[in-house]
């Protein structure tokens, strides 16, 4: 017990650090497309109806006409509404309340880590001074909270949607296993289910990547072993599906966008099916290589900073394959452990989901982007990323360096080292 509190009092550091880091963005002005989602939207504006924002896209237009951006994010555009109502047009304002969000967000991956669990045993709870569990749910959160690939989403006033549909994610993730973990108790548990399911449409009205979360908390109780109202939560998931669709269709017309430009995303516009293909795969290699070595970044990669492959002979194919060998192995072992039970490989299995799922929007795989790669859209995928690393790191710590238990015997004083495999 001790040592949790002790876990908690640290983690507190965390949203501290997060906001110290980003602190230097406060002074920042409206870049970038903050003049077109911001400054120049109606929405944010006043000079619409409130009622308007669940009609208009992301950039204040008819979401029903052909030229719109599809966009779908009143809760997003709702809060730059708010920050106009508090204190008008000044971009300091916008940018404390990124960087507040940034900051409750990279808490809330320390909390994933302590409360989400695979099995119902408390593997290595009196480990040294912190179990390995909350060895790991510390260093996640300050991983994520510091890692340079946030810049754009946190120092940018329309990356705001990242950081809203992540708090609103995390937050659905976490109800959803206190329903698990209250299944016993019917009414506490329904209780749980209905509030991630509000959690869930304010992440999805705040960024289309809400929506899948209903994979990965499918995955996750698929992987978990209690039974009770496991059906209840599985109905509860199809309806969350349904609904949104649903809802989405009738208010939007159209799921995808229609008039992206050339300049943008360059992939799109290519018409050789392999050279698009192996362009992709790039890209997506390109998005992976951010994540574990984010130097070089820049918050326009559009038209020709990515140049497209056209060569099968292209060197940086062998990156892509390596990339999707090294994915594809790790997901194929770790589905297999799970199969035999391995708590470990489930742990890792649903995070590899996690990634694959929240990154599948912007993969261009199902349907084209508006850019050809953005920095910001790794917001949430960097979260099973933080975890992954944190989880090898303290692995690789403990392994090398054993915990120790100290036994002394009370009549004769003589000490005894245990130390504790992980």
């Amino acid at each position: 017990m001790e040592e949790k509190v002790m876990s908690t009092l640290i983690s507190l550091l965390i949203p501290i650090v997060a906001f110290l880091i980003y602190c230097n963005s406060l002074e920042g002005e409206f870049v970038f497309d903050d003049n077109f989602a911001v400054v120049n939207n109606g929405d944010v504006q006043l000079t619409t109806p409130l009622s308007h924002l669940w009609y208009h896209d992301f950039w204040g237009q008819d979401i029903t006409q052909p030229d719109s951006h599809k966009s779908y994010r009143p809760i997003t555009v709702l809060s730059f509404r708010l920050n106009n109502y508090l204190h008008g047009m000044k971009s300091y304002g916008f940018h404390v309340g990124n960087v507040i969000l940034h900051s409750i967000v990279s808490w809330l991956v320390y909390w994933i880590v302590r409360i989400i669990r695979l099995d119902e045993g408390d593997r290595n709870e009196n480990q040294g001074a912190f179990s390995f569990n909350e060895s790991i749910a510390l260093i996640s959160g300050f991983l994520f909270a510091t890692h340079p690939i946030h810049t754009e989403a946190v120092s940018g006033i329309v990356g705001r949607a990242e950081l809203i549909c992540g708090l609103f994610y995390l937050l659905g993730i976490l109800c959803y296993r206190f329903s698990i973990k209250y299944s016993a108790k019917r009414e506490k548990s329904i209780f749980y289910l209905v509030t991630c399911f509000v959690c869930l449409i304010l992440a999805t009205l705040s960024k289309e990547t809400g929506y899948t979360a209903v994979g990965v908390l499918f995955i996750y109780e698929i992987l978990m072993k209690s039974r009770n109202l496991k059906a209840v939560r599985i109905s509860f998931l199809a309806l969350f599906a349904f609904i949104y669709i649903y809802l989405r269709k009738m208010v939007t017309v159209s799921f995808t966008l229609n008039n992206y430009r050339h300049l943008e995303n360059p992939i799109a516009f290519e018409t050789v099916f392999w050279r698009r293909a192996l362009s992709m795969a790039h890209l997506h290699f390109c998005y992976a290589w951010g994540l574990i070595y984010p130097v070089n970044m820049s918050a326009d990669w559009s038209y020709d900073a990515i140049p497209l492959i056209q060569e099968i002979t292209d060197p940086r194919n062998i990156f892509s394959a390596l990339f999707y060998l090294i994915l594809g192995a790790a997901g194929i072992y770790s589905m297999v452990l799970s199969f035999y039970g391995d708590s470990s490989a489930k742990q890792i299995f649903w995070l590899l989901v996690f990634g694959v799922l929240t990154f599948l929007p912007a993969s261009n795989i199902f349907f084209y982007v508006g850019t050809m790669l953005a920095e910001r859209l790794l917001y949430l995928p960097s979260i099973p990323y933080c975890i992954l690393l944190a989880w090898i790191l303290v692995s690789i710590f403990t392994r090398l360096f054993p915990p120790q238990i100290i036994t002394i015997d009370k009549k004769t004083g003589a000490q005894t080292v245990t130390k504790v495999e992980a």
